[in-house]
Formats: C-alpha cells, sequence, structure tokens
C-alpha cells in the first residue's frame, strides 16, 4: 500500500474544511516518502460544488487530495519573490497527485481531469496578476468560443470558433495538455454542472418562498417508537452486525468534533 495508513482520521473544522488528526505517509515508486502532518486542515479536492455530481471531492480521491494539499501548503511557505521557482516544484507536485490518483484506483479520465484541475492552481496560486487575467480571460473565451462554434456546426466559422481555444493552449507551453482538458472535456463538464444545478433550484427555491418545516411526529407514534426501543434496547439481533451509522466511501473516517 502505497498510503500508510490507508484511511485517515478527519475532524470537521468549519464549513467544507476538515483537520487532519493523524499523519499520512505516501511512499512513491521510488521509495521517497511524503507526509501530510496531522493539524493539517483541507477540504480535500478542491471542486465546485456544482461539479460535485460529476467529480466529488472525496471517495478513492482523497488520500491523494490531502497529501497534494500538505504539499502546495509547504510550497506556499518558500520565498514569495521566487515564484517561478515554485512553479516549477509544484508541477512534481501535480504529476505526484496523479500518479497516486491511478494507484488508488481513480478512473483514468477523472484522474487526469483533476491533475488537470491542480495545473491551473498552479498558476493561480505562484502567478502573477497578468498571468491569472490572462488565464481567466482565456477560459472564458474559449468556452464562449467552443459554445459558439456547436451553435454552428455547418459554418466555416464555427469550425474555427472550435479550433480557437486549442491554438490559444500553445501560448502555456508544457502546461498546453492541462488547457485542452479543460477547454474541451472541461466544457462538458462545466455544462452537466449547470443543468444539474438548475434542478437543485427546483428544490431550494420552494424552501425558500414557503418556508421548509422539521418533521414532527404524532405523540403516538413517538411513543410507539419508545415502545420498540425499549424492547431492542440491550438485545443484539442474531446473525447480523449492529448498526455503526451511515457508510463513507473507503478509506474515509471522521470523527465527531
Amino acid at each position: 500500500m502505497p498510503f500508510t495508513p490507508d484511511h485517515v482520521h478527519l475532524e470537521h473544522s468549519t464549513g467544507r474544511t476538515f483537520r487532519l488528526t493523524e499523519d499520512l505517509v505516501y511512499r512513491a515508486n521510488g521509495g521517497h516518502r511524503y507526509i501530510a502532518r496531522a493539524g493539517l486542515t483541507t477540504d480535500m479536492a478542491s471542486i465546485p460544488p456544482a461539479l460535485w455530481s460529476v467529480i466529488a471531492p472525496f471517495g478513492q480521491q482523497s488520500l491523494p487530495a490531502i497529501l497534494h494539499d500538505q504539499e502546495c501548503e509547504n510550497l506556499r511557505s518558500l520565498d514569495p519573490r521566487r515564484s517561478k521557482n515554485r512553479r516549477h516544484q509544484r508541477r512534481f507536485v501535480d504529476a505526484r497527485f496523479h500518479e497516486a490518483l491511478l494507484e488508488r484506483g481513480v478512473p483514468r479520465f477523472r484522474a487526469t481531469m483533476m491533475w488537470a484541475g491542480a495545473c491551473l492552481g498552479r498558476y493561480w496560486d505562484h502567478g502573477g496578476h497578468a498571468q491569472r487575467l490572462w488565464l481567466f480571460v482565456q477560459l472564458a473565451l474559449g468556452y464562449a468560443a467552443i459554445a459558439w462554434g456547436v451553435c454552428h456546426p455547418g459554418s466555416w466559422l464555427g469550425w474555427v470558433a472550435l479550433a480557437s481555444p486549442a491554438l490559444a493552449a500553445l501560448t502555456w507551453g508544457r502546461s498546453c495538455p492541462a488547457i485542452l482538458l479543460i477547454q474541451y472535456p472541461g466544457s462538458v463538464i462545466i455544462a452537466i454542472g449547470f443543468v444539474i444545478f438548475l434542478f437543485s433550484l427546483l428544490d431550494w427555491i420552494p424552501n425558500v418562498v414557503f418556508g421548509s418545516r422539521a418533521f414532527e411526529p404524532s405523540p403516538e407514534q413517538r411513543e410507539r417508537e419508545e415502545e420498540i426501543a425499549g424492547g431492542h434496547r440491550g438485545r443484539r439481533q442474531k446473525g447480523k452486525r449492529p448498526f455503526r451509522g451511515v457508510g463513507l466511501p473507503p478509506g474515509l473516517r471522521i470523527l465527531p468534533r
């Protein structure tokens, strides 16, 4: 097992963040050990909630994501004036993240998309203001060009629009594959997430308009439940394991605060 232990104990901190309560060790193929220290604050994989139905922030990818957060935190402590050096080191951190995802059994396409997202984070964390602005503008214009090209498949301008994000991605050098993945497959993932978000509004809007009301059992139902609970108290059912709570993804254990 490259990870020791093969599970993590997390304590809920605030919002979507958790705190690691014990060290997590990863042994790479070359034999080098990388450690995520206890006390690390992590949101596991930094995926927008609208895309959780497509790529969840927890599951088989949890342990590699926690280790990646620790290594990114280590890079942030370096000299902020040497941003180019930090980006260079972050390239190896992201590659190790992709390797760990595959070792944990994450499907190759999902692992590659998560690696591409980490590559964008490399420039967002360690790039200058101009580089961040160009990245944002290029992605926004690229998504708009892809949408326009899909809506005009019979026009040569439509084909030019579809090809323009690929040409713009060449300006990123060795990060070109990551930009291409974020632009083309990423546009499909974003479209799916947007549709799911619209459906979620069907559940959210009525709660805002009419208010949510907690279920309150009737006195007869409450009395009946107490009788059933009293009858089973202190007694285990034969041939069945006792109830331990809601199941969690493999390799993930959450402790109460």
